[in-house]
């Protein structure tokens, strides 16, 4: 968070923040931690844990059976996108919004405005 706003930390000082599914368990910073360190690689030890809010409504739910990739274009000139079309997550609607624009682009006979590789193409 401080790479994005470094008036979010006293300097010198690096925050990180992070959204844990689910309601908090009674030993969440330990828990946390230990996950943050196998993620970033780097020992988490001597992190602090500023805060902890819980709120049940801040991801959206995404029961299973989980389609992952629905379809962004549903009609000749009618697309969409969002995280309800990928993954519940604000990374899975930036995903879907490349696959739209790509279907968009590719709807047009214009080439792709970055390499597809390791992305779906879009339904």
């Amino acid at each position: 968070m401080s790479e994005v706003d470094p008036s979010r930390a006293p300097k010198g000082r690096t925050l990180v923040t992070s959204t844990v599914l689910g309601t908090p368990p009674d030993d969440l910073d330990r828990r946390v931690r230990r996950h943050l360190a196998s993620l970033y690689g780097t020992d988490t030890g001597g992190w602090e844990l500023l805060a902890v809010r819980h709120d049940p409504e801040a991801v959206p739910a995404m029961p299973p059976p989980h389609d992952l990739l629905r379809p962004v274009r549903l009609l000749a000139g009618l697309y969409v996108c969002g995280d309800h079309r990928d993954v519940s997550t604000p990374q899975g609607a930036l995903h879907s919004g490349h696959r739209a624009a790509q279907a968009i682009l590719r709807d047009l006979g214009l080439p792709p405005a970055h390499p597809t590789s390791g992305l779906e193409e879009a339904a």
